[in-house]
């Protein structure tokens, strides 16, 4: 687990601006990167009132697109543009907001409608796990149904097992897993190999889609 504060100490409660949350963010590449195994990372928006989009693109979008890419098949390796802030392979197990203020959580939502992304806001946590998050931005129907199944049948399930105990869906197996894979890359869900299939598990107990 990596949390980040957002917000330095006496700095002003408004955030505003790609840079500004660039230099919010500029140590945490680097803390994800000497992490063992991809870790869940906290971004804390604690004492934060205002945001702007470029704020939230350049922070919380930025860092669930730089992990899709390892998820969508990007080598996980630095790039060789000068720019750090370039969209790259950077390894997380889950990204998590936490301690919005209504400001704040309208801005994310808004941002990441626009870019077609879920991002998990925890409401109800501890050091161990997330029991509760509100998903904020843009989730298909279908694939919060899946989410809404992997809870119903206790966590831990391969595509067969959702086909077999959900009949009424009336979708096949490759439709399983095709959703089961996109909630992966979206970050959702972590998986496993098992046998010649892979197990899919929740990063959390329950979710409440939308502010």
């Amino acid at each position: 687990m990596v949390k980040h504060s957002m917000r330095r100490k006496d700095s002003p409660p408004v955030r505003i601006g790609a840079t500004r949350a660039q230099d919010d963010m500029a140590d945490l590449p680097q803390r994800v990167a000497a992490e063992k195994t991809p870790p869940s990372v906290f971004l804390d928006f604690t004492g934060i009132e205002a945001i702007n989009g470029s704020y939230a693109r350049a922070s919380a979008a930025w860092l669930l697109n730089c992990s899709i890419a390892v998820r969508t098949g990007e080598p996980a390796n630095m790039p060789s543009s000068p720019d750090p802030w370039e969209i790259r392979p950077l390894p997380i197990q889950a990204l998590f907001v936490i301690n919005l203020s209504d400001e704040v959580r309208e801005e994310i939502d808004l941002l990441f409608k626009q870019q077609r992304l879920p991002c998990l806001e925890a409401v109800d946590w501890d050091e161990n796990e997330v029991r509760k998050v509100r998903i904020l931005g843009h989730l298909d129907p279908q694939l919060f149904r899946a989410l809404e199944c992997l809870q119903t049948v206790g966590n831990g399930a391969v595509a067969e097992t959702l086909w077999k105990r959900f009949p009424e869906d009336r979708i096949g197996m490759t439709a399983w897993n095709n959703r089961l894979s996109e909630l992966y890359q979206r970050h959702m869900v972590s998986r496993v190999k098992d046998g010649k299939f892979w197990r899919y598990s929740l990063e959390f107990k329950e979710a409440k889609y939308g502010i």
